[in-house]
């Protein structure tokens, strides 16, 4: 009978320097460090360019409604993004007092840069990095 017990401490010991083996082998070569953007990163600004990416223009009104925000913190987001190149907002050709908003060709470039690191921080979190 202490044969059995010394066999699956045996096991239990090789089974656990197998894992402080395999840690090791994992930080000695850790994964490249991701770098968001964090102009864009910012949970208002996250919210405004996603639903801006799949369209060519939104309306003003359609932002604030989906976003749930106003007028004013809206459009100090869009100002912001606009200083930067990042989006455009002109006025409706169908609705001369309303606005529409769309990415720049820049913009578009940096929130696809953007969604890429992010999906690496996602693929490393579900343990599939380099995938």
């Amino acid at each position: 009978m202490g044969d059995g017990i010394d066999e699956r401490a045996a096991d239990e010991q090789a089974d656990e320097q197998a894992d402080e083996q395999a840690l090791l082998e994992a930080s000695a070569d850790p994964p490249p460090v991701v770098r968001l953007d964090e102009f864009l990163h910012t949970p208002a600004r996250l919210a405004i360019l996603s639903l801006l990416s799949p369209a060519d223009n939104v309306r003003f009104a359609f932002l604030r409604e989906s976003l749930g925000t106003t007028d004013s913190a809206l459009s100090k987001h869009l100002t912001q993004l606009a200083r930067a190149g990042v989006v455009r907002v002109v006025k409706s050709e169908k609705d001369r007092r309303g606005r529409v908003v769309e990415l720049t060709d820049e913009g578009r470039v940096a929130f696809g840069a953007y969604l890429a690191e992010l999906e690496k921080i996602v693929a490393r979190a579900r343990g599939r990095a380099g995938t």
